[in-house]
């Protein structure tokens, strides 16, 4: 039950949604079923987590039907029932939150109905409301597009044909930077896997059609003639820029400037991409040798947290890897009292799922920097491993803990299961399994010269650093191979 359609769908749901869904379900033009709702009631008992053991299908009937017996295909039904509306809901929720849709298509509705006045009364409103760009690069252009191409349809229904001409270019240049959004869009995707996998995209026939000296021509062009969409098609020419030149400044200083500058402007999805677009560019800066970009890095957290930038949605929970990421990242910089402090704020804004484990993690992390050993050891023994998203993490931890108890031995057949797991895994992107299998060959290392006590194997070791571009667990093994 608990891994239903149903119940997944429920998980998702912010506090203000359950009570929303609620009148949803009881509105009879959606559900005219009143055993729908009150086996909603049930369910809503114990949302978010939904406890397997809670909401069996024979709780849930003893609940709605105290005297009779138990029929599992009466609760099956609701369940089929009730997921249905939770589906309509969702999509509902989906439209009303994008005016752009609901706007579009209600204004296509009335030029189908041959509603021109109130056509004309609708647009009207909707250009002034377009003057300003407030979210949606993704379709605000493809939308001005729409409403030019319904404009000159309502103006031929008319005989308006001498209105034509300056509205025909109107939306080309929104159908051209809708283009150009979109190829941007496509590149910031398509450098981020050659990075993260490895794929190399040169020969792909999209590659070829892209001239970006052009497009850097033009987004110079367009701010020069300080055209007033400059701010948020710029953004995403530097985001892409910087990530596939990292060492250039120029790219990555235009677009630290314009995610301040256009910050209002985009939704929240778009702007959190920005600054995981952000934190992307600094790591490979870091891994290029200059550090300096951790700290910049961190102060691109503060401010993520500063404007509640860490969910998907305004209400929605914390994003599991920028929390994790935050964690690693303050913990490697030494910032423990802080961490705590983040911890104690957001540990609770964490998914269902996965707030005890990441809990429990973050625990051990703060324990491992305070040379707590056995209590962070005894922390990560409390996750569930096999529904634990961050394996990698988990057991880096656990090497590093084996090697400070002094429990070689279990540290090598760690190390030894850590290499199967690598060689089946199949979602980690090949630029991090490279990392990791490099960590666990010099770890390996580190604890065959420490138990020999080997002296050219450490200073065989501290050469082989150098080349080791892994920040977070190389401070680790320097610290290690100095103290020897």
């Amino acid at each position: 039950m608990s891994d239903n359609d149903l119940i997944k769908i429920l998980k998702t749901f912010t506090t203000g949604e359950t009570k929303e869904f609620k009148k949803f379900i009881a509105s009879p033009y959606f559900n005219n079923r009143t055993a729908v709702i009150k086996y909603y009631d049930f369910l809503l008992r114990y949302h978010p987590d939904f406890p397997k053991e809670k909401i069996k299908n024979e709780n849930a009937f003893k609940f709605l039907y105290p005297r009779k017996k138990f029929k599992d295909s009466v609760i099956r039904r609701l369940s089929s029932f009730l997921n249905e509306l939770s589906e309509k809901f969702v999509l509902y929720k989906a439209f009303e939150n994008n005016t752009h849709y609901y706007n579009k298509f209600f204004t296509t509705e009335l030029l189908n109905r041959r509603l021109n006045s109130l056509f004309e009364k609708k647009v009207a409103k909707i250009d002034k409301e377009y003057e300003t760009f407030s979210d949606g690069i993704d379709t605000f252009f493809l939308m001005k597009y729409h409403y030019t191409q319904d404009k000159m349809s309502n103006h031929m229904m008319n005989h308006d044909d001498h209105l034509l001409p300056e509205l025909a270019i109107e939306r080309i240049n929104n159908s051209k930077l809708n283009d150009l959004i979109l190829t941007l869009l496509n590149l910031r995707t398509l450098y981020v896997n050659e990075k993260n996998f490895k794929i190399d995209y040169s020969n792909a026939l999209f590659t070829k059609l892209v001239d970006l000296n052009a497009i850097e021509k033009f987004i110079l062009y367009l701010e020069e003639i300080k055209h007033k969409y400059y701010p948020i098609i710029a953004i995403h020419f530097y985001e892409v820029m910087a990530f596939k030149h990292p060492k250039n400044e120029i790219y990555y200083k235009k677009f630290r400037e314009l995610i301040s500058k256009t910050a209002g402007k985009f939704s929240q999805i778009e702007r959190l991409n920005f600054y995981t677009m952000l934190e992307g560019v600094c790591m490979l800066k870091v891994e290029s040798g200059n550090l300096n970009y951790l700290d910049e890095l961190f102060s691109a957290y503060k401010e993520m947290l500063n404007k509640k930038l860490y969910s998907f949605t305004k209400d929605g929970s914390f994003v599991l890897k920028i929390f994790r990421n935050i964690l690693i990242l303050s913990a490697y910089l030494g910032e423990i009292k802080w961490l705590e402090s983040f911890l104690k704020k957001y540990s609770s804004k964490l998914p269902a799922g996965a707030k005890e484990s990441m809990h429990n993690l973050s625990k051990a992390v703060v324990a491992f920097e305070k040379k707590e050993f056995e209590k962070s050891l005894e922390l990560l023994s409390k996750i569930d491993y096999e529904m634990f998203y961050f394996k990698i993490d988990l057991k880096n931890l656990q090497l590093k803990l084996f090697y400070e108890l002094g429990y070689f031995e279990q540290a090598l057949s760690l190390i030894d299961t850590y290499r199967h797991f690598l060689k089946n895994d199949r979602v980690l992107s090949e630029r991090s399994r490279e990392k990791i299998k490099k960590f666990l060959e010099l770890a390996k290392t580190l604890v065959s010269a420490k138990m020999k006590n080997d002296k050219f194997k450490f200073h065989k070791l501290r050469k082989s650093l150098d080349s080791f571009n892994d920040v977070f667990n190389k401070k680790w093994l320097y610290e290690k191979v100095s103290a020897f």
